[in-house]
């Protein structure tokens, strides 16, 4: 990867801080992969989720559906997209199932 090595630590570093506030009973699993010429980086909890009506908002500077400040997760996009890649979210809150929680994947360009 070509980039800033702090900037994509900080985002990594973000993602589970707030999985870790989320996540009361349950556990945090990290994932790192490279799969087609990309890095992909994932972590998942089994914590408390977020909500439909939230979840399209959570990239949005300033938006918090908690009380947080609402830098966090612009700050890991604005860090993705400096380095030419993406992040993605997807949550299943209020569900019964065991494996709810929230998925951030981090997918950074391997360098050619």
């Amino acid at each position: 990867m070509r980039g800033n090595a702090d900037m994509p630590t900080g985002a990594l570093i973000n993602i589970l801080t707030n999985a870790n506030q989320h996540t009361k009973d349950g556990g945090i699993h990290v994932h790192w992969s490279l799969v087609n010429n990309q890095y992909n980086l994932e972590v998942s909890d089994s914590g408390t989720g977020i909500t439909p009506d939230i979840l399209p908002r959570v990239f949005e500077r300033g938006f918090s559906g908690i009380g947080s400040t609402g830098l966090g997760l612009a700050i890991v996009k604005s860090v993705m997209e400096a380095h030419r890649g993406e992040v993605n979210i997807s949550s299943e809150a209020g569900t019964d199932s065991p494996y709810r929680g929230t998925n951030v994947r981090l997918v950074f360009p391997a360098e050619q």
